[in-house]
């Protein structure tokens, strides 16, 4: 009787670590990718003569559809989308503070809306300067 009382104690203890260490209510980790849409971005800021340089990093949730990304001519409405955002900023609006986080939710719904899409997570800058 004593040594099922010990296996039933060893059976939970070990359901509760593999919970725990494979998180608690099985939530499943979702892989991501990393989408580069090639060089630096260097444009006009709005109808001025500083320049932006950036390098923009695109995060999707859906690495099925990297392929989709990779595509030429989505490539060159995405290069065109970003250069469009960038050049259309006024010089203002770039140099506040929160200017990236703007531009970058311009960039994500404008690549949703164009592509018909739902899985950028996330738009990041690698380099982002404005030469006066």
């Amino acid at each position: 009787m004593r040594k099922k009382y010990v296996a039933t104690i060893l059976a939970i203890v070990m359901c509760i670590s593999t919970a725990l260490v494979t998180g608690c209510g099985g939530e499943k980790k979702v892989k991501r990718f990393i989408y580069d849409p090639g060089d630096s971005f260097v444009t006009n800021v709005g109808n001025t003569k500083y320049l932006l340089k950036a390098d923009i990093l695109i995060e999707i949730s859906d690495p099925k559809n990297q392929k989709i990304l990779e595509s030429e001519s989505v490539q060159a409405d995405i290069r065109n989308m970003i250069i469009e955002i960038l050049r259309s900023t006024p010089y203002e609006e770039v140099m506040e503070a929160d200017a990236q986080a703007k531009i970058a939710s311009k960039i994500k719904t404008k690549i949703e809306e164009k592509l018909q899409i739902s899985y950028v997570e996330n738009i990041y800058f690698n380099e982002f300067v404005v030469q006066h």
